[in-house]
């Protein structure tokens, strides 16, 4: 088997989605039609020559028209995607063209790359019925869920609304600005359209307190864009809105997938559910001139 760079013009996104669905390990990311919107079809490829393992290479030249493979909006984890263990992950890394003179690049839970960077995930598998999930889940968060249990979840196909409350509540902190929305509206659309997306909101009478979208695919149930608000009365509806969508989908196959967080005390709440660590890795190096490097250190 041999492996090429491929140009996005060149690349039978047919064949690549049945190398994506036939994987042994694929990601909704990884998808073309989910690579085309969050890259605006701005992704070339290091391809297998029987399509068998692909490894998408999101693009852009923002950095004074000079090309960097760059992380895209709500795509945690990219990466070689293959349908047999035994693949030079290196030798795909080896053929990734000179021309990107920055790389920051998330690799896949089941890539192993030398001189990487691993990032933390979270999962929770779902196989279990709905109390022995809980039974895992600190003792605070059970009391936290126990005293909600008039709060009620509702799943809807207004995704709009939902990210003009994530906006509305969650923007100061996440700073996704408006590309970042633009990328969302048309990408949870389409995602709910095809049936890859779940979306929920937690709701006490006319008041939300809670919502959120779900990508659904490859037995997976990945959190992926949710927020939440505390009241006087409720001071934990995330809590109560990530349970309920793992009741939802108890004794199943799926994994709920937390989507991180290094961050120390996100980290520590997606624990408290007694999740366990999944974590990928990230490559990044910096070739870019000396000038340009000076505004772009990292």
């Amino acid at each position: 088997m041999s492996v090429n760079y491929v140009s996005h013009k060149d690349i039978d996104q047919d064949r690549w989605d049945v190398a994506i669905s036939n994987a042994t390990n694929p990601k909704i990311y990884a998808d073309s039609w989910y690579l085309n919107v969050t890259t605006e079809g701005q992704w070339d490829a290091i391809i297998s020559d029987d399509y068998t393992s692909v490894m998408p290479l999101p693009f852009n030249k923002k950095l004074f028209g000079i090309s960097q493979v760059y992380r895209p909006f709500f795509s945690q984890q990219l990466g070689v995607i293959h349908s047999s263990k035994a693949v030079d992950i290196e030798d795909f890394i080896k053929h990734i063209p000179s021309k990107f003179k920055r790389l920051h690049y998330a690799f896949n839970n089941a890539n192993i790359v030398e001189g990487c960077t691993q990032k933390t995930n979270l999962i929770l598998p779902l196989k279990t019925d709905y109390n022995t999930v809980v039974s895992n889940f600190s003792s605070s968060l059970r009391k936290h869920i126990k005293r909600s249990a008039e709060l009620q979840l509702t799943e809807t196909s207004n995704v709009e609304e939902v990210i003009t409350f994530y906006k509305n509540h969650l923007e100061s902190k996440v700073k996704l600005g408006n590309k970042g929305y633009d990328v969302a509206t048309k990408l949870f659309a389409e995602a709910l359209e095809r049936g890859c997306a779940e979306v929920y909101q937690l709701t006490n009478g006319d008041d939300i307190l809670a919502s959120g979208v779900f990508l659904k695919k490859y037995s997976r149930i990945i959190n992926v864009f949710a927020a939440s608000i505390n009241t006087k009365k409720h001071r934990n509806t995330m809590s109560v809105l990530l349970a309920r969508v793992m009741e939802k989908h108890s004794e199943s196959d799926y994994i709920f997938d937390f989507e991180g967080s290094d961050l120390k005390g996100v980290k520590q709440y997606f624990e408290s559910f007694g999740s366990t660590e999944e974590n990928y890795p990230v490559l990044h190096y910096n070739k870019l001139p000396y000038l340009v490097k000076l505004i772009r250190p990292s």
